[in-house]
């Protein structure tokens, strides 16, 4: 969706006008309710990360009672009004991140996949993290000299976890990170944008600014 703003100036919103998650009993089905459940909170931090203007969830409830039948299972309560677990994702992500400040990504420098965003809310870091691995247990992501209290997906507390955090397919919340993660999110967005200019642009900067450039991006790390 970038080509297409800066096709037309830089300017343009972008909105989403139908995503959702369909949960039919069938063992074929293209998502299932425990996917549903992992996926919704990326689905709504890459938007936002990404400057996706509106996120128009389809739809509130389901449209009918067949278990089997795809269109009538896209709800995120059941024809009863039953929540269904990304209901309540979807909740905790609100409670998680509503009034506070998307700072960027952080580098886990773990494996494609394994990704984390650091929220500003109430004046310190609330991180949401998860690993897209499908296979090895996850990824531990490293951190010196923290002791973090971790949430996982419904806002319920997981555990205190000390020098690292256990990531899988499943979001968890983890609040008590210190302000400098504020900067190396900053500066990770930083670096990526800078990147890209140099991709675009710099073919026609000299060498010598070049190095000036990276040097700036060396010196902050």
């Amino acid at each position: 969706h970038d080509d297409f703003i800066t096709e037309w100036g830089g300017w343009k919103f972008v909105d989403m006008t139908e995503t959702g998650f369909t949960t039919p009993a069938s063992s074929n089905a293209n998502s299932t309710l425990e996917s549903a459940n992992e996926e919704i909170a990326k689905l709504f931090t890459i938007c936002e990360y990404n400057n996706i203007n509106q996120i128009m969830v389809y739809d509130l409830m389901n449209d009918g009672t067949d278990a089997s039948y795809t269109e009538d299972n896209f709800g995120a309560v059941t024809y009863d009004g039953k929540p269904k677990p990304h209901y309540l994702a979807m909740t905790n992500f609100n409670n998680q991140t509503s009034g506070g400040t998307l700072i960027g990504e952080i580098d886990t420098g773990l494996e494609a996949g394994t990704r984390a965003f650091l929220y500003y809310k109430d004046g310190e870091p609330v991180v949401i993290a998860w690993s897209n691995l499908l296979s090895g247990g996850g990824s531990e992501w490293k951190l010196p000299g923290e002791t973090v209290d971790v949430y996982d997906n419904y806002g319920n507390a997981k555990e205190q976890a000390a020098d690292s955090v256990m990531l899988d397919r499943e979001p968890v919340y983890i609040h008590g990170m210190s302000l400098d993660w504020i900067k190396k999110a900053v500066l990770f967005d930083t670096q990526k944008l800078n990147s890209a200019w140099l991709e675009k642009f710099s073919e026609g900067v000299s060498a010598d600014t070049l190095s000036e450039i990276k040097n700036i991006f060396k010196g902050a790390e």
